[in-house]
C-alpha cells in the first residue's frame, strides 16, 4: 500500500473520530495535514500546480455549497474533502465522496423508516466519506 493511503488514513481516522463525538472537524488538524500532504504532492510526488488546482475543485464545491446552504453541508467537510483531494487526487477524491453520499443516503433512509431520526436530523458526513475512501481503495487495489 503505498504511503499516501496510510497518511490519508489516519488523517481520516482522526476526522471521523471527532465528528462523531463533538460534530466538528479540528481545524488544525486539517490544515497541518493539508500543508503536510500538498509539500508531499509537489516535492515527492513533483505534482504539477494546475493537477493540485484541479484537485481541489470537489472540495470548493462542497465549501460553496455549504457557504448557500447556511451550513447544512458543514465546512469541515468541505475542507477534509479538500485535503482527499490534495492526496489522492480529483478521480478518487470524487468516487470517494460519491460512495460516501450513496452510503449516507442509505443509512438516512433507514433512520427514517426506523423512525430513530426525524426530516431535521443532521448526521455526521465524514464517517461515510471515509467509509467511502476505504471502498475506494478496495476497489482501486484488490485489498
Amino acid at each position: 500500500m503505498e504511503m499516501k493511503w496510510i497518511i490519508i488514513s489516519v488523517f481520516m481516522a482522526v476526522c471521523t473520530i471527532t465528528d462523531i463525538r463533538k460534530k466538528e472537524i479540528p481545524v488544525a488538524v486539517v490544515a497541518l495535514s493539508g500543508l503536510a500532504l500538498l509539500f508531499y504532492v509537489i516535492f515527492g510526488e513533483k505534482k504539477q500546480w494546475m493537477d493540485i488546482l484541479y484537485s481541489l475543485m470537489p472540495g470548493m464545491l462542497l465549501l460553496v455549497l455549504s457557504y448557500c446552504t447556511r451550513e447544512s453541508i458543514g465546512y469541515g467537510d468541505g475542507l477534509v474533502v479538500l485535503v482527499i483531494g490534495i492526496c489522492m487526487g480529483m478521480g478518487i477524491c470524487i468516487a470517494a465522496v460519491t460512495a460516501g453520499l450513496i452510503i449516507s443516503a442509505i443509512c438516512a433512509v433507514a433512520l427514517l423508516a426506523l423512525r430513530k431520526a426525524g426530516g431535521k436530523s443532521r448526521i455526521p458526513f465524514v464517517p461515510f466519506l471515509s467509509v467511502g475512501l476505504g471502498v475506494v481503495l478496495i476497489a482501486q487495489n484488490g485489498i
